[in-house]
């Protein structure tokens, strides 16, 4: 599956604005998927984005200190990076939460750390926390990933898929097209050798 994030998360220097969305809706390629990123989100305010643009496909939540207050509108990817102590413990407990309160994810995205920061900083996960084995859902590895690891990245952690922002970048939220192409190569060969 091959998927497009659009960042949603002021802050970002990847946000798009709703008026941008519209602009890129028309053009958007059959079969790719979109996917709609957001920090700390409003679930009101996501369901209402949605039922203006039906065409996304998957939601992608960072920063959650709970479970959704409703029932997303899509399914949704749980996004956190890995605790300094605690590694990946916490979005675990989060997971078992959502789960236990019938809003979980369809998937979780284990992404590296940085204060303040929630994710597209190009710090790397530590790989050896990500037991793919131990979640009973698909797991999305980010957080530096780039062209030059990305294959060792599939071979050794074995993700579902592979999240990249800044590693595939020129300046900040500025893509590289033949970075992106290089990167997709890398991860497809390291998925078709059994990851």
């Amino acid at each position: 599956m091959d998927a497009v994030g659009l960042n949603f998360y002021p802050s970002s220097p990847r946000f798009i604005s709703e008026s941008e969305l519209d602009a890129v809706a028309g053009a958007w390629p059959a079969g790719l998927v979109a996917v709609a990123l957001f920090v700390c989100p409003s679930i009101t305010e996501v369901n209402e984005l949605i039922s203006r643009h039906p065409w996304i496909d998957l939601l992608q939540f960072h920063g959650l200190s709970g479970p959704p207050s409703e029932p997303p509108a899509r399914p949704w990817i749980l996004a956190g990076g890995a605790h300094p102590e605690q590694g990946f413990a916490p979005i675990s407990e989060l997971y078992a939460h959502c789960v236990g309160v019938g809003v979980g994810p369809c998937a979780v995205l284990l992404d590296g750390h940085r204060p303040g920061m929630h994710g597209g900083t190009g710090q790397k996960a530590p790989w050896d926390l990500v037991r793919t084995d131990r979640w009973p859902v698909p797991v999305v590895l980010a957080g530096g990933i780039n062209p030059q690891n990305a294959l060792e990245a599939m071979t050794l952690v074995k993700p579902w898929g592979l999240d990249v922002a800044s590693g595939v970048e020129t300046a900040p939220g500025v893509k590289s097209p033949e970075a992106i192409l290089q990167l997709v190569s890398q991860a497809r060969q390291g998925s078709s050798s059994g990851a």
